[in-house]
This record gives structure tokens, sequence and C-alpha cells, in this order.
């Protein structure tokens, strides 16, 4: 495989020489001449770019845009599940993405992001939320302080 890096000096090399001299450019970077010369009169392209058109869903800038929303989603306390990011991107794409799609993109940007769980409501608070218990309270309030009453929904004002 081709150090990009060493074929990009190359190709800058190339392209100050008024008359191109394959064969020493490649010996000098330690790059296939025919690799070099097809590359500087554009017949072939980058693996990179290769993947980038033909193999991804998103272009660059669409992957960058979901970073982002998946970050801002995660940081106000919604962390996006996998079915919503499958959605962006067929919003995005006017298609779909396969079931381990999702996994992968998480992978592959596991340095910029993170895959995070809600955690669920704990049972004594599904429990504690219940309309009648939260009524129960307030009669245990009403009978035990009679300056509430006010608040208490069977009291009669006068």
């Amino acid at each position: 495989m081709v150090n990009e890096s060493d074929l990009s000096a190359a190709l800058a090399e190339l392209s100050i020489q008024k008359k191109p001299n394959y064969s020493a450019t490649a010996r000098k970077y330690g790059i296939e001449r025919t690799t070099l010369m097809r590359r500087h009169k554009g017949k072939t392209k980058s693996r990179q770019w290769a993947t980038d058109v033909y193999h991804k869903k998103l272009t660059n800038g669409q992957e960058k845009r979901l970073i982002e929303e998946i970050k801002f989603l995660t940081s106000i306390g919604f962390p996006p599940p996998h079915r919503k990011i499958k959605k962006l991107v067929a919003n995005a794409t006017k298609t779909g993405v396969g079931g381990r799609w999702v996994s992968r993109f998480i992978k592959r940007y596991e340095d910029q992001i993170r895959s995070a769980y809600v955690k669920p409501i704990d049972r004594k608070r599904q429990l504690a939320d219940r309309v009648e218990k939260i009524e129960n309270w307030f009669e245990r309030v009403c009978s035990c302080h009679p300056t509430t009453t006010a608040f208490c929904a069977n009291s009669t004002s006068s």
C-alpha cells in the first residue's frame, strides 16, 4: 500500500518539474513508478477518495454534522437511540442503512462519540409517582395541619 504523505510529496515535486521525471521521483520517494504516473495524470485516485465516494453512505460533511447532532443530544441528557440515528441518516441520504450501520459508525468515531444508555427510572420512583399516592399524602397533611386547608381538595372555604 502506498504511503499517502510520500505520494503527496512526490506529486508536489512532479508539479514543479517542466518535464516530469517519473522514474527518478519514484525512486526518491520509494513509490512504484506506474502508481505515481497514473496518479499524476489523474487516471487513478487514492483509496480513501474511492471509499468516500463509492462506499460511504454519508459525505464527510454529513458525517461531521451527524456527530455534532449526537454530541448535542447527549450533552442535554437525551442520547439518541440507534433507530433515531438511522432515521437521521435516512433523511439525509434518502435511502436506508443496514442493521449494523449505526454500530459501525459509532465504532469508527469512538474517539468523538460514545454509545450511551439511558438509565431507566428506578422502581421506587415509579411507585411514588402515582396520583393515588400523592392525593393520599395531601389528605394526610390536610388532616394533620388545619392551617393547610386552602390546599386540600375536600376543604370548603368560607
